[in-house]
């Protein structure tokens, strides 16, 4: 059971739009729980991931990635269960997580108490 997401953040929630290339944005009233850019400024390309939880409880995760002659690449995904959304983000990522979703990773579970242990693999 999602506890009173209020009490965690110290804001109101704010409306988002989020982007996604080819598909309808993604639009929802929430928080931003963790944000991390990586510039690679050898191949001149950037990485954003952010990482939302709406009033409802689902989670929205956000990559964008451009540089130099490449473009601009959106893409967004909701999903009701954190470990759901671990797994799009390794999907992205061709199996792993990136540097910068790995980072927003470790930020949410500190920031939220029900996520703690999330951010590593027990074996």
């Amino acid at each position: 059971m999602m506890p009173d997401l209020k009490k965690f953040f110290d804001s109101k929630p704010k409306e988002f739009r989020v982007t996604r290339g080819n598909e309808l944005d993604l639009l929802f009233d929430g928080w931003e729980v963790a944000h991390e850019e990586i510039f690679d400024y050898t191949k001149t390309k950037w990485t954003r991931v952010s990482l939302y939880l709406s009033v409802t409880g689902t989670y929205v995760a956000s990559i964008t990635q451009g540089g130099t002659d490449m473009g601009t690449s959106y893409r967004a995904a909701a999903r009701k269960d954190f470990n759901d959304m671990l797994t799009w983000m390794r999907e992205d990522n061709r199996g792993v997580l990136g540097p910068a979703s790995k980072r927003v990773v470790a930020t949410a579970t500190e920031r939220l108490p029900w996520l703690d242990g999330a951010d590593v693999e027990r074996v």
